[in-house]
């Protein structure tokens, strides 16, 4: 079980969630990746995304403005 992060500062919707889905394809079960965002639109598209493909998901304002979102591949 490892924790990958992924920059998507600056980033705009829907590329967020697109480089996350990449990303997840490299991973394996019990792996974390963290998307950190400062893209406001991100904290609902993303965990909508992936919690309808049942990954489980919590989200973390890091810095005021800056958010971690966690998803988690089931275990």
């Amino acid at each position: 079980m490892a924790t990958y992060f992924l920059d998507a500062l600056g980033d705009m919707c829907p590329i967020p969630a697109l480089k996350a889905e990449k990303k997840l394809k490299e991973l394996k079960k019990g792996d974390v990746l963290v998307v950190e965002s400062d893209h406001s639109c991100a904290m609902t598209s993303i965990p909508n995304y992936f919690k309808r493909r049942n990954y489980e998901i919590t989200i973390a304002e890091v810095v005021e403005g800056i958010w971690q979102i966690k998803i988690a591949i089931g275990r």
